[in-house]
């Protein structure tokens, strides 16, 4: 595998921001999550695999390093309006992060905000069905990121959704063109090595190997994102191809 981790991203270092910096840049992360189709890619996936009518409720979904959960606050929206019943269990190993966290999601009880390391999160095997990480592993070297595919595969009953950046020239030269916009230290600078530390679409088939998943696909939403979803209960497995999707998916496809 070619992939490098090339530098770590101000967040993920000890002591290296305020609170305060640390929280406006997770506001950052919740606007480009919003605006720039990370949310999107996520809900469009998981709600494809939940489907419409769900035979059995509620359904128990785990985000691994949730950062600000708005993912999961996004999923909790969702379900409200299909009436389906979820309890979400959300969970990131900074603490500070954990706290924002909690404070975004306290108008959803269905959600629950933990504090675990996402490489052994401290859950029973198959104890969710379904387990979504977003945005997480170009955060982490190769076999950190194996090891959260693993954990991913080992705590799902029924399908998995990981969403990240993809690594392209063009897109890290435009996340270094927009990051003038952004006021946050940590959001300029991260927004720059986060493109920079993204794995390509032939080594996100190297990690899901490495990771033993079964049926899974890659699809690629616009230039700069991807998706590896994983269906635990198909009974056929097709060979795999990337899947191209529109980079900004619709959030209930």
């Amino acid at each position: 595998m070619a992939r490098v981790l090339v530098q770590r991203e101000m967040l993920d270092l000890p002591r290296q921001a305020t609170r305060s910096e640390v929280e406006q840049n997770l506001r950052d992360i919740m606007a480009a999550n919003r605006w720039l189709g990370g949310t999107s890619v996520v809900m469009r996936h998981l709600s494809h695999l939940i489907g419409p009518n769900p035979a059995r409720q509620p359904i128990r979904i785990l985000d691994l390093a949730t950062g600000a959960a708005d993912i999961p606050i996004a999923v909790a929206e969702w379900a409200r309006t299909s009436g389906i019943t979820v309890q979400i269990t959300a969970v990131d190993a900074n603490p500070e992060v954990v706290e924002f966290a909690r404070r975004n999601a306290r108008l959803f009880p269905e959600i629950r905000v933990d504090r675990q390391d996402v490489l052994l999160p401290a859950y029973r095997s198959r104890e969710f069905h379904f387990v979504t990480c977003s945005q997480v592993l170009h955060h982490l070297t190769n076999e950190q990121a194996v090891c959260v595919l693993r954990a991913a595969n080992r705590l799902s009953s029924q399908g998995i959704v990981i969403s990240d950046l993809r690594r392209r020239t063009m897109c890290a030269s435009a996340a270094w063109l927009g990051s003038h916009l952004l006021t946050n230290r940590l959001s300029r600078h991260d927004a720059r090595i986060s493109f920079q530390n993204a794995f390509t679409p032939r080594e996100m088939r190297e990690l899901a190997e490495k990771a033993g998943f079964p049926c899974w696909a890659l699809h690629l939403h616009g230039p700069c994102r991807l998706a590896l979803i994983v269906d635990k209960r198909t009974t056929a497995c097709q060979p795999e191809r990337a899947r191209r999707s529109p980079a900004h998916a619709p959030m209930l496809a």
